[in-house]
């Protein structure tokens, strides 16, 4: 049920190098999501909700 009423998840990461474990984890589950919806990692807030007005906006 979630995945029709959730686009995906952003999480707000700043600081780069732990940001950059989370892109390798996701990288290593090649683009899959423990999620029935994708998740990502931005480094700040405005980064987040561009990334979620991005999913938001998209067909589908």
């Amino acid at each position: 049920m979630s995945a029709t009423l959730v686009r995906g998840a952003v999480f707000v990461v700043p600081d780069a190098d732990e940001r950059a474990a989370w892109q390798a984890r996701l990288d290593a589950a090649g683009g899959r999501s423990p999620w029935p919806y994708p998740i990502a990692a931005a480094a700040d807030r405005a980064a987040a909700e561009r990334l979620a007005r991005d999913w938001l906006d998209a067909p589908g």
